[in-house]
């Protein structure tokens, strides 16, 4: 949290002296979007390097945790600092680039609008809210309907297959019991045939056991 504090308090001091400085000349922008557009350039930059920087104190901790002696601590610190500062420089660069086309690209309003035509959208867009909340609310509506409605089909799906499964053991088990009938009438006959030929049973016993493995 140390680090990123450092950036937090960079960032106020950058905004103080912006805001001052540019908000004459973003005055329409402002207007428009509600918020200082470089301002929020700034958020977005700071998040960066604020979530570099907590990645750094992760790291810190983790190694500091591992090696206690303080010594040791110590050059783990720096090293993170080291590591942060040659990030920074690499980011240095591209993101200056960025600022600066998004200054003169995205957030910039084109001269020929006036205060007047913002005044004016910003009137037609105050008038909408209620209209777009309407929309969201049933868009919502129709989101949960239609996971509901996906939630019972993959219920039935779920029963039907389970259903199938035990359908198909049910048929196997009754093919399987058909066959042991089949075979036990078979042996009934044989022994029921032997008997009547004055067959010893216990020789019949033998084959039908040894004919059934």
């Amino acid at each position: 949290e140390k680090r990123r504090n450092s950036v937090t308090n960079s960032a106020k001091k950058r905004k103080s002296v912006q805001t001052v400085d540019q908000q004459k000349q973003y005055e329409r922008e402002t207007a428009l979007f509600g918020h200082h557009p470089v301002l929020f350039l700034d958020d977005t930059i700071n998040s960066v390097f604020a979530y570099a920087c907590d990645a750094g104190d992760a790291l810190d901790v983790k190694l500091c945790k591992t090696f206690r002696d303080k010594t040791q601590q110590k050059i783990i610190s720096d090293g993170v600092d080291k590591l942060l500062d040659t990030v920074h420089d690499a980011l240095g660069v591209p993101i200056d680039q960025f600022e600066n086309y998004c200054v003169h690209n995205i957030i910039k309003l084109p001269e020929n609008i006036t205060m007047g035509d913002v005044a004016k959208w910003r009137e037609i867009n105050e008038n909408q809210p209620q209209t777009q909340k309407s929309k969201d609310k049933e868009l919502d509506k129709q989101i949960k309907q239609q996971k509901e409605v996906e939630s019972s089909i993959e219920d039935l799906i779920e029963r039907t297959t389970s259903q199938i499964e035990l359908n198909q053991k049910l048929v196997a088990e009754q093919q399987f019991l058909e066959e042991e009938m089949e075979m036990i009438v078979k042996y009934e006959k044989r022994l029921e045939s032997a008997l009547q030929n004055g067959e010893r049973i216990d020789g019949m016993w033998k084959k039908i056991i040894n004919d059934s493995e």
